[in-house]
């Protein structure tokens, strides 16, 4: 229903930003994840300082293991918005997936210093898609995946819609 919606704004006015963004989200969080991306690019192409998609995106590359590409997008959402929190965070994310750990502990802890950072569980624990799919967590699973990783010392890639 809420996708139908989007559709249709971007329909409306498909030089629109925001609608893509929107139904790129929408997508993202239904599992998607090809239109998902698809729609945060058009977005993107109509404005490229859009840092939430760049972020939103950036989530994708780094969800299918496509750390260059994430980097790429997360850098650009800090070029347009250093006050990011969440790009902070998901950088720090991805270079601890790199194993650079300097440089994760340097964001992370940008990220604490600006506040904001919200985790939604089920959406980029370790993968976005439906629950139940193949490799991806369910709401449930996430949270505790979440809570494991919190009381580890580790975090998850967050996003704010």
């Amino acid at each position: 229903e809420a996708e139908a919606a989007f559709r249709k704004a971007t329909t409306l006015n498909a030089a629109e930003a925001k609608g893509w963004y929107n139904l790129g989200v929408c997508q993202a969080e239904q599992g998607k994840l090809p239109p998902a991306r698809e729609s945060l690019q058009r977005a993107l192409q109509h404005d490229r300082r859009f840092a939430k998609a760049w972020d939103w995106l950036g989530l994708l590359h780094f969800n299918a293991g496509e750390h260059a590409q994430a980097r790429r997008c997360f850098v650009r959402c800090l070029a347009v918005s250093r006050q990011s929190a969440n790009a902070w965070h998901n950088l720090g994310m991805l270079y601890r997936a790199m194993g650079d750990t300097a440089e994760s502990e340097r964001c992370l802890e940008q990220a604490r210093r600006l506040g904001g950072v919200q985790e939604k569980p089920g959406i980029a624990v370790v993968r976005i898609g439906p629950a139940g799919s193949a490799g991806a967590a369910s709401a449930a699973g996430a949270a505790s995946a979440a809570g494991a990783a919190s009381a580890a010392g580790a975090a998850t890639p967050s996003r704010k819609a």
